[in-house]
């Protein structure tokens, strides 16, 4: 029996640890198709995202263990480019004051958030 008690105890605070979850999106409001390349990213490999005039992209989808309210944000990328055909970004892209940032606390025990990263890419940016 103390077996069994022991068991549930470990159970449940394991799965008390709650969960992060960070979404970067992208919009291309530019008047080119874009390409994102990540370097050696959180992901440990090398990602390319093409993202046409107009459209909005999910480029990561990140989950940590834990519940972290404060977001990481796009500090978690160690080097991207941003290019069209005939140009390459000015603009930082790890740059969190460039992003729209929105926080939601799916739940508070086991503490769970979602971070959502929103950037929009003009013209302007190049």
């Amino acid at each position: 029996m103390y077996k069994i008690a022991l068991f549930f105890l470990l159970f449940s605070l394991y799965s008390c640890d709650g969960n992060t979850n960070e979404i970067f999106n992208v919009r291309n409001n530019s008047s080119e198709e874009i390409t994102i390349v990540f370097h050696k990213n959180i992901l440990s490999t090398d990602s390319i995202q093409i993202i046409s005039e107009g459209i909005t992209k999910e480029v990561a989808n990140l989950n940590f263990r834990g519940g972290i309210s404060n977001p990481n944000g796009p500090i978690l990328f160690d080097s991207v480019k941003v290019y069209t055909q005939t140009d390459t970004m000015i603009t930082q892209f790890n740059d969190e004051l460039n992003w729209n940032t929105v926080t939601e606390q799916v739940s508070k025990f086991p503490s769970s958030y979602t971070h959502t990263h929103d950037l929009l890419i003009t013209d302007e940016d190049f």
